[in-house]
């Protein structure tokens, strides 16, 4: 076991657990870059998706063409998830055009990092952007002298979705909050989170400094030695492994 009991998440593609070595390293680099462990978490799952949907449709996944990229786009929210219940007649879950956003974005940025290490082509990178002339700027924007700011580049791949807005509690919402809170960890979370207005989708682990919290969380920190998810029943999977 690490000095640090550090965990690390991996990607393995088939039944042997063989390591996806592409993948496992792209997840190395998030690690080295001081990415959060939770955003380490969310890129495995989405990158295991989509070696899974590449094997199952018969894709070279470093080699996919704009077409196929968009055809995965539209199978993420076409396609129902797994049931999270065992009882017959649960509710068929689908994912939405935002969480289909962020999977082909994680998707892009693992093609966009292959590419650097000369296992992608880099004519499937250019694909997955492109320019665009912003004609009315947000506030704030610098456009430069000349206006050359204006022109970005966007991805390609992307559904049009309104970005919802932001929403509070009022005082007296959350001190009903706190009332109702049975242990002081809650009370804690619930009051860290009204300061600091902290993100609430992720959980702090003593693997790292990380400091998003949630709230929702029975376990503020609970370490194994492995964890398997398998996505979509097919052989692509991200494991949690505990260094020994």
């Amino acid at each position: 076991m690490a000095a640090d009991e550090s965990v690390l998440w991996v990607v393995v593609f088939d039944e042997d657990l063989q390591l996806h070595v592409e993948a496992c390293a792209y997840l190395a680099g998030l690690r080295g870059a001081g990415r959060a462990f939770n955003t380490e978490k969310s890129y495995a799952g989405r990158i295991a998706l989509y070696l899974s949907y590449c094997q199952g449709h018969g894709l070279d996944w470093a080699g996919p063409s704009l077409s196929q990229l968009m055809a995965m786009m539209r199978w993420l929210v076409d396609e129902p998830m797994p049931s999270r219940s065992r009882k017959p007649g649960a509710p068929v879950r689908y994912r939405s055009e935002g969480t289909a956003n962020a999977i082909m974005g994680t998707v892009g940025e693992f093609l966009s990092w292959c590419s650097l290490q000369g296992w992608v082509p880099p004519t499937v990178v250019n694909t997955l952007t492109q320019p665009k002339f912003l004609r009315y700027l947000p506030a704030g924007f610098d456009p430069g002298e000349d206006g050359q700011h204006r022109t970005i580049m966007t991805r390609t791949i992307k559904y049009r979705v309104a970005i919802p807005g932001y929403e509070w509690l009022t005082d007296e919402e959350i001190d009903v909050l706190l009332g109702l809170a049975r242990h002081d960890r809650d009370r804690f979370l619930i009051q860290l989170l009204s300061q600091a207005g902290m993100f609430s989708g992720g959980r702090p682990g003593r693997w790292r400094l990380d400091p998003r919290v949630c709230a929702a969380q029975r376990l503020l920190v609970r370490t194994v030695a492995i964890t398997t998810g398998v996505v979509q029943g097919s052989e692509a999977a991200c494991h949690r492994v505990q260094p020994r």
